[in-house]
């Protein structure tokens, strides 16, 4: 029973009662039913702020968790679901050139917040459950902690694994999963005999592999975010007006100001009045709502406003200094580079922000050989000849040819 487990429990620290008594509750839902099954089950919730347990109640299936800094509440599967269909990306190099050992992605995650990395063992290696068969590559995917700092729960997820030649795009290996759960004692799935090494060992002139994961799932919708969405974008109480592209904005004076000390500088300079309309010409009103949900949220989420790019909130987040956008954002262009636009963009707009064009010229360098097989490699290279970074680039790339 959930609740004696609850009573073994009450002298473990805060942070492991949350983890066991989670687990716990989703153990429950999965295990089958007595022979006179309840009608109703209970769940613990903790309350960390008053230091005690109550007990909540919720239907049969299975329960999902939503993440308050300081609580776990535990949302009906029955409420409104949100699917999310993701995939993300890894480039290798050749597959002999890669020592024997295990090799992890940067945490990539999906538009809901949900962190998800890539872990990759190019020979017979063995670590704990995850080891790769002798004559095989093994290759897991992990659920990784979200951008909140909390592992939230993925129910019925369904992964596909696809192995490709990085340069001629040929399908090399690939593997469907059945659905799963995962939580904090199961954040990984995968399999140890992925692929024959002799099938992803590439043929001259073949500079690599690719490997990639595509995920289905559902989660609930966070109610308390959605609630969050709907009183800071929506309302027209709040007390500063935004002109941007001929579209008034409203935002929240406190919250913003307190974020970011540009926003704090404009608006005691150019505010006269409670209702004063402050005009914005260097960006696009979808942009500038992304940003404003980040000061709100602290989520990168430019997909709820269509027409916002992570091109413009890059550029914008750095005139506004608001660092920590700054260097998701950073992270999400890493993240979805592709030989195919990596010299595009280095040319296009990346090099005038030192920090972001180094990381790109480092991904260029890495990724040479599949880049210059790329169809639009010499349209491009003749293109922005010009550009100022041209130069540099062209000189590392002496250096190591």
């Amino acid at each position: 029973m959930l609740r004696d487990r609850v009573e073994e429990v009450r002298g473990a620290p805060v942070r492991d009662k949350t983890k066991m008594l989670y687990e716990e509750a989703w153990r429950a839902t999965a295990e089958p039913m007595s022979p006179v099954p309840p009608i109703r089950r209970s769940f613990a919730a903790v309350d960390i702020g008053k230091e005690r347990l109550r007990q909540m109640t919720c239907r049969t299936k299975p329960p999902t968790v939503s993440y308050p800094k300081l609580a776990i509440t535990y949302v009906n599967m029955a409420d409104k679901t949100v699917k999310t269909d993701f995939s993300f990306s890894w480039v290798f190099g050749k597959l002999c050139d890669l020592k024997e050992k295990e090799y992890i992605s940067c945490t990539a995650y999906t538009p809901a917040n949900d962190g998800w990395s890539l872990q990759f063992y190019p020979a017979s290696h063995r670590n704990g459950k995850k080891s790769s068969t002798k004559g095989f590559v093994a290759a897991f995917v992990t659920a990784e902690q979200n951008l909140m700092g909390d592992f939230r729960v993925r129910p019925n997820v369904e992964i596909k694994l696809r192995c490709w030649s990085a340069s001629s795009k040929k399908l090399l290996a690939k593997k469907t999963f059945a659905r799963c759960n995962f939580i904090p004692s199961r954040a990984s799935l995968g399999a140890s005999n992925f692929s024959k090494r002799e099938i992803l060992i590439q043929p001259p002139g073949d500079e690599g592999i690719t490997i990639e994961a595509k995920l289905s799932y559902e989660m609930p919708a966070n109610k308390p975010l959605e609630t969050l969405f709907e009183l800071m974008m929506n309302n027209r109480t709040l007390d500063v007006n935004f002109n941007v592209s001929g579209q008034i904005i409203k935002a929240d004076k406190n919250i913003i100001t307190s974020r970011c000390d540009y926003f704090k500088a404009m608006i005691e300079s150019q505010t006269k009045g409670k209702n004063a309309t402050i005009e914005i010409t260097d960006t696009t009103a979808p942009c500038f709502k992304a940003m404003l949900w980040f000061l709100y949220s602290d989520f990168l989420d430019p997909d709820r406003f269509a027409g916002a790019t992570l091109r413009d909130l890059y550029c914008l987040s750095d005139k506004y200094q608001i660092s920590e956008l700054t260097a998701k954002v950073e992270n999400r262009i890493l993240q979805e580079l592709i030989p195919a636009t990596a010299l595009e963009i280095l040319f296009d707009w990346v090099y005038v922000y030192p920090p972001l064009k180094e990381s790109v010229i480092e991904y260029v360098l890495k990724n040479v050989n599949a880049i210059r097989n790329c169809e639009n490699f010499k349209e491009v290279m003749e293109r922005c000849k010009e550009v100022e970074v041209f130069r540099e680039l062209v000189t590392k790339l002496i250096e190591i040819l």
